[in-house]
Order: C-alpha cells, then sequence, then structure tokens
C-alpha cells in the first residue's frame, strides 16, 4: 500500500528544551506520518535559492510546533511506502 505524503519543515523541540527545524512527513490526513532525525538547515546553490529556502524556514516558525514527548516512534516504518507529494526548496 502506498500512501502519499506532503513535505513539510517544522518547529521540533526537543525533550531537553533544545528547539531546531525538522523536515516532516505528512499524511493526506494531514497527520504526522515521518520527522527527520536531524535538524535541518538553509541551503542552496545560489543567493535566490537561499533566500527562497529561508521564506520557507520562517513559514515554519507559523506551524504548530512538534514537541519530542508528543509523538510515538514507529520503528516498523519503511520508507518505500511512500509515495512523495512535493517537496522542499532544500
Amino acid at each position: 500500500m502506498t500512501r502519499t505524503i506532503l513535505n513539510k519543515l517544522v518547529v521540533y523541540r526537543r525533550s531537553n528544551g533544545h528547539i531546531t527545524f525538522r523536515e516532516a512527513l505528512y499524511n493526506e490526513d494531514g497527520d504526522l506520518a515521518l520527522i527527520g532525525i536531524t535538524p535541518a538547515y538553509p541551503r542552496g546553490l545560489s543567493l535566490n535559492d537561499l533566500e527562497a529556502d529561508l521564506e520557507e524556514f520562517s513559514a515554519a516558525l507559523d506551524r504548530t510546533v512538534i514537541n519530542e514527548d508528543d509523538i510515538e516512534v514507529d520503528d516498523d516504518v519503511e520508507l518505500d511506502d511512500f509515495d512523495i507529494d512535493g517537496e522542499l526548496a532544500n
């Protein structure tokens, strides 16, 4: 079974209070499906690319903060089960 998902940048708060940006994947119902294990950072091949990426990071500040303590971890997820619909600028 393939699930369609959408990439977004989100603000992620770890249990220790440290806040970073993470790439998150949401399913077609808008529920969090996966979240990146490492922090995301702005990147690009040109200043215009970097500016567009920074706009996405700024937009993430307006989204719901994901708290580490509020999510369940499912170690049985296979990435082949996902059909990525859309992508981040970075």
